[in-house]
């Protein structure tokens, strides 16, 4: 099972939308795609060397009932493609998978959760 949380409890960062099938030749993630330019921009992320990072894709389980794919990354300045990657991403998990505070601590980031405070 992954973790998507710090030693603190907190997420590494706020869930950051991915394309799980379109790495690069070194398995990379590129983050240069429009959607995942968006999340960065809307949470103010940092690209900082070996940053860790909260990824996902929008994913659903048999009965169709939403259940994001989730995985946490490296983050990593690719010099000879000029952009940034995350690497070391594998493996996802479904969110349902996920204990339950994570779960609720991602739900709740991505907004579909009220917050309870």
């Amino acid at each position: 099972m992954i973790t998507i949380r710090r030693p603190d409890g907190g997420l590494w960062s706020l869930p950051i939308w991915v394309d799980f099938m379109n790495v690069d030749l070194n398995g990379c993630l590129p983050l240069d795609y429009p959607g995942t330019r968006r999340d960065l921009d809307a949470w103010g992320v940092e690209l900082s060397e070996g940053a860790r990072v909260v990824l996902y894709e929008e994913d659903g389980d048999g009965d169709g009932q939403v259940d994001d794919l989730v995985a946490v990354g490296t983050l990593k300045f690719d010099g000879n493609e000029g952009r940034w990657v995350v690497e070391n991403w594998e493996p996802t998990t479904h969110a349902s998978e996920l204990d339950e505070e994570s779960r609720q601590l991602y739900e709740r980031s991505r907004g579909r959760l009220a917050d309870d405070s």
